[in-house]
């Protein structure tokens, strides 16, 4: 006999089909809810509430969930983590955690499930120098008793989801490391050191479908009996492999890593009602290549990212997916593929993040001139918004007027301190590359002293 994993009689399901109003894809040239973002319709069965404790586990997307969530109120236990003496300087990349096998490790070490033995995964790298195997290696080796007590405060940190209301789970990656000394999987690839010292200790395993299922099976079922009223939001990272070390194209492995734990995550849907999906990675796998990924092809555009997280938290305090964002959250996302669009939707609205947004419309027409004359009349001495400053400076920089650019990071500097890392080094390559070392080393040195290296 089959076993689907739903069964659903003739006349319900065709019942149902024509109640749903997300049942077709719609078409080309009308309005609609695919193209060119993608805006899935989505179950909200719970509630969150301003002060809630939400633990959140899994890859990136999970961190910028943190960020939204603590923003609004919410209480985010991982991020207590980091306020501790012994992840000072530490990046919010250290909580990453990719595949369902990790996870459960972390999950299972944390209430007793299973023995976490520091002999096996806390290595010597370096004469008196040690790396916990499962945790980013974010930074170098580092003497054993701060690498055992940063383990004893990430297994405390897990353990908080006792206490929690809603658990958010991203899942990353089904192409992972397995440990043969420990028996477990590790969340990360070994480093290179430790290949080198022990060369038959680590294999790569493409999980299959049943072990991918089975550990995140097993880690809903002991926070189920640790917090048994809590709400467990599944959600799946729309960030593909980097790279792959199989023999084949990346999409091909990336396109069954990512099967594999959609098809996990839906059934976990299907057999427990306190778990529910929300389909991040589906909105940027369909929406407009350029809208969704920056130009390495595999890291998420921040505009995106912050759509899908508004619709969630909309969704899951009001109760409807219907939400399509802000007039302001869409014109960000269209301003460098539409910016006729753009201007168009925002042509009454005259805020400070309306005029940035203009700015980068009007520098996508090649009217880069105008983009700095709409910020150059709001960017005087003393001016703090950071993100008028930085659309100055792209403005400029866009004109090709190094001169202009130099003027405008100068007033810059003397009005507010700078931004992400990132930001930092794309202006100082701009100046870099159009002969003025002295500001990007400026840029870079001003990065290191506000510690956002």
């Amino acid at each position: 006999m089959p076993r689907p994993l739903v069964s659903i009689p003739a006349a319900k399901a065709i019942e149902i089909r024509k109640g749903n109003k997300g049942a077709l894809w719609g078409e080309r040239g009308r309005p609609n809810r695919v193209e060119p973002i993608a805006k899935p319709l989505f179950d909200a069965p719970f509630r969150l509430q301003p002060g809630q404790r939400i633990f959140t586990v899994g890859s990136c997307f999970a961190r910028n969930v943190e960020t939204a969530l603590q923003s609004r109120g919410f209480v985010i236990p991982a991020r207590d983590l980091l306020q501790l003496p012994e992840f000072a300087g530490q990046d919010l990349a250290l909580l990453n955690n990719f595949g369902t096998p990790s996870i459960y490790n972390e999950i299972a070490w944390a209430f007793g499930d299973e023995p976490f033995d520091p002999d096996i995964n806390i290595v010597e790298i370096a004469p008196g120098k040690f790396a916990d195997i499962n945790i980013m290696p974010s930074r170098r080796p580092e003497p054993r008793d701060i690498v055992v007590a940063r383990r004893r405060a990430l297994t405390a940190a897990y353990r908080e989801a006792a206490g929690c209301d809603v658990c958010i789970m991203t899942l990353g990656l089904a192409e992972t490391w397995f440990d043969t000394k420990s028996g477990f999987y590790v969340n990360v690839a070994p480093r290179p050191s430790m290949i080198a010292a022990e060369p038959e200790r680590f294999e790569l395993h493409v999980l299959s479908y049943d072990d991918a299922y089975k550990y995140l099976a097993d880690a809903l079922a002991i926070l189920h009996r640790e917090a048994p009223g809590m709400r467990v939001l599944l959600t799946v990272s729309p960030v593909p492999l980097m790279s792959t070390h199989r023999p084949m194209d990346v999409m091909l492995a990336n396109s069954y890593s990512k099967s594999v734990l959609r098809t996990a995550a839906e059934e976990a849907v299907v057999r427990h009602d306190f778990v529910t999906y929300f389909p991040s990675f589906e909105s940027f796998t369909l929406s407009d290549r350029k809208l969704a990924w920056r130009d390495d092809l595999v890291h998420t555009n921040d505009d995106l990212v912050a759509f899908n997280v508004q619709r969630m938290i909309s969704a899951f305090t009001t109760g409807s997916s219907d939400d399509e964002g802000t007039v302001l959250e869409q014109a960000q996302l269209l301003a460098e593929t539409d910016p006729a669009q753009t201007l168009a939707l925002l042509h009454d609205d005259d805020s400070m993040a309306a005029l940035v947004v203009k700015s980068r419309a009007m520098i996508a027409q090649g009217n880069a001139h105008q983009a700095y004359d709409l910020l150059d009349a709001v960017c005087q001495p003393r001016f703090k918004s950071r993100s008028a400053w930085l659309g100055l400076i792209q403005s400029a920089m866009a004109t090709g007027d190094v001169a202009l650019a130099v003027l405008a990071y100068e007033r810059m500097k003397a009005s507010v301190r700078f931004l992400t890392p990132r930001s930092t080094e794309q202006m100082a390559s701009w100046f870099l590359k159009n002969g003025r070392e002295d500001v990007a080393a400026d840029l870079r040195t001003s990065r290191v002293q506000d510690g956002l290296s």
